[in-house]
């Protein structure tokens, strides 16, 4: 039998009344059944974040109705619903003075490269705080972990050992270096030592590349790459020069005749006369073997002079090590400025910056006298003047035994290279970079004529000639037309005198070649890796 619709629809409606009023009965009578108090807490932050840094890590929340603070715990041991603490647990907001009331907040004193187990609740000064929320991020196992820290600020390397600075205060239990993945030498770390935020760790080799890294148990909270220093020669005395120190007074109380005079990192150092002028240095009788040294560090020390000169007939060796060289102006001063009657065995420079200086080696008014060896290495010589690098012109009684220059780069040279009026002796240049030096129509190396002299300049870059206009202008090689020019090329604005070339051109400009030459100090870098095994090592291009 098929129904009425209007009788369908007034049932219907019926129903939902009497639906309605029973609904009503029940919002307005009380409840008849118990709350189980297990549930009568606040709600905990449905969505939680953490973002971490090195030593800190920002926490995200949504902040929950009727929760006046929350609490915060991380470990570095696991925590669940039934661990109540731990005994590596750090709380934060905890504490009634310094309690979590807005989002984001940071949490400090965390270490690098460390994995923290998270949690964070509701709380209120009255009735039961939520129960812990988690981190969502399930791969992570409800955890995050910092990022490496870094709290090594500077190393100074010595010879034999390194001095690590590091943010004060910071906890440290051991220091290490390493090479090769192996450590060499270790330390535990004191707590004077922590409270200074400096350590000295030794038993290192002279001359090695290692890295130091600081830990505080397993965690590594710092590490830096360095490498030691040449050792001090064996049986010499140290002496460090401090600021107004009179040099050549050092020199004349030292102990030994063997000497170390060291100018610490960083410093500014103006040798002075009686007048207040900037003056030359002098060696006196007692002294038969001096370095001149700048101690290791990120400033390596300048030394402002007109140079240096020895009293004693007998010198072993004078030697120039890791400096900033100037006179201020390549109308004046030099490096070394000697005369007299001696024995100079070995005139050492080895990475030293020089600049603004008339030249670097001079010998004058010699009366038969003997310089073994003369050594320029790993140095950086910019603005020189009319006297070049080395210069021993009209010096007849001198006998000269050998010159070599390497690894170096000489950028702005108004004179020639080498003067020198010697017979049978050896100069060699391998490995240089050489841009504007030496005027048109002179000579590289003046050899005055002078017989039985061997000369090579080998694996270098020669750019243009010092002053170039076009490339009408030449300039020789040497009086000698039989050069070792081995792997050594030159620009395309360098021209050499007919028969006089030393080396093969290229295509490219000095601009082309180098990043730029022509910058203060000047960018040697070279731009084409067909040479980049060529000129000062310095400037060749990471790989």
């Amino acid at each position: 039998m098929k129904l009425n619709k209007s009788i369908i629809s007034n049932a219907l409606f019926g129903a939902l009344m009497l639906l309605g009023g029973a609904s009503f009965t029940a919002c307005t009578e009380t409840n008849d059944w118990d709350v189980d108090p297990a549930y009568d807490r606040l709600f905990h932050s449905s969505k939680v974040s953490v973002s971490a840094g090195e030593d800190q890590a920002e926490v995200t929340f949504k902040k929950m109705p009727n929760a006046e603070y929350y609490v915060i715990e991380i470990s570095t041991d696991t925590l669940f619903d039934e661990v109540e603490t731990t005994e590596h647990s750090i709380y934060y907001g905890d504490k009634e003075d310094a309690r979590i009331t807005t989002s984001p907040y940071t949490m400090t004193g965390l270490e690098g490269s460390t994995k923290y187990y998270f949690r964070i609740k509701s709380c209120a000064t009255t009735g039961k705080g939520s129960t812990w929320k988690y981190l969502d991020d399930t791969e992570s196992n409800y955890s995050f972990t910092t990022k490496a820290e870094q709290i090594i600020s500077e190393v100074v390397p010595g010879s034999n050992k390194v001095v690590v600075s590091f943010t004060a205060g910071k906890t440290i239990t051991k220091a290490q270096v390493v090479k090769d993945d192996e450590v060499v030498s270790e330390k535990d770390v004191t707590a004077d030592e922590v409270a200074a935020g400096t350590l000295t760790i030794g038993g290192l080799q002279a001359k090695t590349s290692y890295t130091v890294q600081l830990l505080n148990g397993e965690n590594v909270r710092g590490k830096m790459k360095f490498k030691t220093t040449e050792a001090y020669p064996e049986g010499y005395e140290v002496i460090t020069v401090a600021d107004g120190d009179n040099v050549r007074t050092l020199l004349q109380n030292a102990a030994t005749d063997k000497v170390v005079v060291v100018f610490p990192q960083g410093m500014d150092f103006t040798a002075l006369g009686e007048d207040g002028k900037t003056s030359t240095i002098k060696v006196p009788e007692n002294i038969k073997s001096v370095y001149f040294w700048g101690a290791a560090g990120d400033s390596k020390p300048s030394v402002t002079f007109k140079g240096i000169s020895f009293e004693s007939s007998q010198m072993d060796v004078l030697r120039f090590y890791n400096l900033n060289l100037k006179y201020g102006d390549p109308g004046d001063g030099y490096v070394m400025n000697q005369s007299g009657t001696f024995t100079l065995n070995s005139l050492e420079m080895e990475k030293c910056n020089v600049q603004k200086i008339r030249g670097i080696f001079r010998f004058q008014s010699i009366v038969n006298s003997t310089v073994g060896a003369i050594k320029i290495k790993d140095c950086v010589l910019t603005n020189i003047g009319s006297y070049g690098v080395v210069n021993t012109k009209d010096q007849k009684t001198l006998t000269l035994g050998s010159v070599s220059i390497t690894n170096t780069t000489l950028n702005t040279i108004s004179s020639v290279l080498t003067n020198t009026s010697q017979p049978n002796f050896s100069l060699t240049l391998d490995h240089c970079t050489i841009w504007n030096c030496v005027p048109s129509g002179k000579p590289y190396f003046d050899l005055q004529k002078q017989t039985g002299v061997t000369v090579a300049c080998t694996n270098s870059l020669i750019g243009a000639y010092y002053d170039f206009k076009d490339a009408t202008q030449t300039v020789k090689g040497s009086s000698l037309k039989d050069i070792d020019a081995t792997g050594t090329v030159y620009t395309s604005d360098f021209n050499w005198n007919s028969g006089y070339e030393i080396g093969s051109q290229i295509s490219e400009t000095s601009a082309q070649l180098w990043a730029n030459p022509a910058t203060d100090g000047g960018d040697f870098t070279v731009q084409n890796t067909t040479y980049k095994n060529l000129g000062d090592p310095r400037w060749i291009p990471a790989e």
